[in-house]
């Protein structure tokens, strides 16, 4: 896999503002364009109104979870990187990611490296 060089706006939705305020920082580090929503209806209007290079989405989201929001994300949006962010990592939830289109799961809590190593292309 390769660092996908062109990575420029990231999406990124947590209903934990600790989690989004970490993330913000470390993204604007790079240089890179990073908007945040705290829930998956406010981040469907961004999906509307933008196109996306990559999409983090957390699981547990009140109202509408992360693969829902994902898959419909990726109904609009298909060459967008979808990543689920889950601090659930049981079988199940791995699977329904991979039958949604998700792109990549991480496990929460993760680290600066393991976002990095998100951004790259898919083989």
């Amino acid at each position: 896999m390769t660092v996908r060089d062109n990575v420029r706006k990231i999406l990124f939705v947590d209903d934990e503002e600790s989690i989004r305020y970490f993330v913000t920082y470390y993204f604007e580090k790079t240089g890179r364009q990073i908007v945040t929503a705290k829930d998956a209806e406010s981040a469907l209007e961004f999906i509307d109104s933008e196109t996306w290079d990559v999409v983090f989405c957390d699981y547990g989201l009140p109202k509408m979870d992360g693969i829902e929001f994902l898959r419909q994300l990726g109904r609009r949006q298909p060459e967008t990187l979808k990543i689920l962010v889950t601090g659930h990592s049981k079988k199940d939830v791995v699977d329904k990611a991979c039958r949604a289109g998700i792109d990549k799961t991480i496990e929460k809590p993760f680290t600066v490296n393991e976002l990095a190593g998100c951004l790259s292309a898919k083989d």
